[in-house]
């Protein structure tokens, strides 16, 4: 008897280049649909109930099936939509419910805070939802469930609840009449008055975190790194940690700037030129450029950052701040991904990734937003290839494709999902020595 998404072939591909070895496995999924979570290296695949199901590499279900399973990749969060009622909920990277579907609509707020909203039918007069399509419908927020983790902590009113920004293990609420409230994750609320939806408040040099009402970047804080979003600031001419330990001085900048995302530090020279700093103070990027790439997580997942210099741009590295390109003005070039594109209207499309310039040039070029890989075509009549940072094919074996967008890619570009003209998926997963 058949199974449902079992695997029909394992092929060992070994592919040898002159400064890297690749080993290729691949898995032929019998299944209608599949997708990759990139930044999770899992699966969403259609199972024989024809439903959306978690998986892992090895195709073991990790979920029940689901109308439909979706990735949000700024929160972290799997969004679930039941068959039945169409219903919303979370599960984790593991397949297990950790909001159960009960809800009409939800605002994914963070890794660990999420707010269902439960919708009651009402008229076109006064609305806060509307079917676009079919029968014309409308819909009021009856009440909104504030979740941490798999712990609801309150139910609020329509009234109570208009949006909410989360920092950490604290949660900002925004009421209808634009009031803030800041709570934690026991759901206790600040004595912090506060007029914007911010972390921290700063008045006469005290520094205030609003979601606990404390003083903070100052000895005698107890708040630890994990507990809040951003955990170093610049004080006066110094970066400080959260017990206002000095971790650099600051005072050769004219200008600092903390990203609360990251807690990367950009820097700004007299004369304007920029750099980067990391959370410690250490030096990434030396303050020489006109400017750099605003894509700071995607800077720490690959260690390279795109910069201009004397309107030439390139790659700056942020383990040893070697450079890399900056051979073409900033102009005639597009920031693709890991790649830099130059559209050549003699030579074609020309690649420049953090390894250097590809020497192929290609009719076709299409570079994976988050892996290290770029889909080509070196001519009408070619097929669709994969290749990496050095411009080495990376499948020579993959099947045929419908076009660029044939192929999907882990982030950290171990996992390779080809969807073949014959309506099959093929997964390579792939391992560079």
């Amino acid at each position: 008897m058949k199974k449902i998404l079992a695997i029909l072939l394992v092929l060992l591909l070994c592919c040898s280049a002159a400064a890297a070895e690749t080993n290729v496995t691949s898995k032929i999924l019998e299944t209608k649909d599949a997708s990759i979570i990139g930044a999770l290296n899992l699966l969403i695949v259609q199972g024989g109930d024809r439903l959306d199901h978690l998986a892992d590499t090895e195709m073991n279900l990790l979920s029940d099936g689901y109308y439909r399973i979706s990735y949000d990749r700024t929160t972290g969060a799997i969004k679930t939509r039941e068959p039945e009622k169409g219903l919303y909920g979370t599960i984790g990277k593991d397949g297990k419910v950790i909001v159960p579907n009960q809800y009409d609509e939800m605002d994914l707020l963070s890794d660990r805070w999420t707010a269902g909203i439960m919708l009651a039918e009402t008229t076109g007069e006064n609305y806060d939802y509307q079917v676009l399509f079919g029968e014309k419908k409308y819909y009021l927020v009856d009440s909104v469930d504030i979740w941490y983790g798999s712990n609801k902590l309150s139910t609020l009113s329509r009234e109570e609840y208009k949006s909410a920004s989360a920092f950490g293990d604290y949660l900002c609420i925004r009421d209808r009449n634009d009031n803030y409230t800041f709570v934690n994750k026991a759901y206790e609320k600040s004595s912090a008055e506060v007029k914007y939806s911010q972390e921290y408040t700063e008045a006469s040099g005290v520094i205030t975190h609003n979601g606990s009402n404390t003083a903070a970047f100052t000895e005698g804080c107890t708040l630890s790194p994990d507990e809040v979003r951003q955990s170093v600031w610049i004080k006066g001419k110094a970066l400080v940690d959260l017990q206002g330990n000095v971790l650099a001085d600051l005072s050769g900048y004219s200008y600092c700037s903390v990203n609360s995302d990251t807690g990367l530090v950009t820097t700004n020279s007299g004369d304007s030129k920029k750099g980067l700093l990391d959370s410690t103070g250490r030096e990434l990027i030396p303050c020489i450029y006109d400017s750099l790439g605003y894509d700071l997580e995607k800077a720490l997942r690959t260690g390279w950052l795109d910069a201009v210099r004397d309107g030439r741009i390139g790659f700056v590295s942020l383990k040893d701040g070697s450079e890399v390109g900056f051979e073409y003005q900033k102009d005639a070039v597009k920031v693709k991904g890991c790649f830099l594109l130059v559209e050549d209207p003699r030579e074609g499309k020309i690649l420049i990734s953090p390894e250097g310039e590809i020497p192929a040039r290609f009719t076709e070029a299409t570079p994976a937003y988050y892996a290290p890989y770029a889909v080509v075509r070196t001519d009408a009549d070619s097929p669709y290839t994969v290749i990496n940072l050095k411009g080495e094919n990376v499948l020579p074996d993959a099947p045929e494709v419908n076009g660029e967008y044939g192929f999907t890619f882990s982030d950290d570009g171990s996992l390779i999902l080809v969807y073949a003209k014959d309506y099959s998926y093929t997964l390579y997963s792939v391992v560079s020595e």
